[in-house]
């Protein structure tokens, strides 16, 4: 019972690592626009008494771009390798019953006799048109 309802939470979790990854997106395209920034304008500051000021600012910004694009990689795949939850329960449901059919020798023989029933059923569906054309 556990497991339905862990399987219940997957689409919520899904749609956490997407929303996380749309916001996170901006964080790293705004952090990598900030670096660009900082080290062109950095580069008047060398020399000068705000010289540790571009130092801070760049190691900040390189710190925050790196989180941010480890974040960003880290949303993407939770959100491209977990399943929604009708996903999972197909998953569930179908796994379960290929290796019921893979382990039980009856439901083996199953499609070999539905097979042959179809096609005494259909065998007597043209027997009866053949009949009802012979009458008219």
């Amino acid at each position: 019972m556990f497991e339905i309802y862990l399987i219940s939470r997957l689409t919520a979790i899904q749609n956490l690592f997407t929303i996380i990854a749309a916001l996170d997106c901006f964080l790293f395209v705004t952090s990598i626009i900030f670096l660009f920034i900082i080290s062109t304008d950095g580069k008047r500051m060398i020399g000068t008494s705000r010289e540790d000021e571009y130092r801070y600012n760049m190691k900040l910004s390189k710190r925050f771009t790196m989180w941010t694009s480890l974040i960003l990689v880290i949303s993407v795949i939770g959100t491209t390798f977990i399943p929604t939850t009708k996903e999972a329960l197909f998953i569930y449901g179908v796994g379960n019953t290929v290796d019921f059919i893979k382990s039980n020798p009856t439901a083996k023989q199953l499609p070999d006799k539905c097979v042959k029933a179809l096609d005494r059923w259909v065998d007597s569906l043209n027997d009866n048109t053949e009949k009802n054309d012979t009458i008219e």
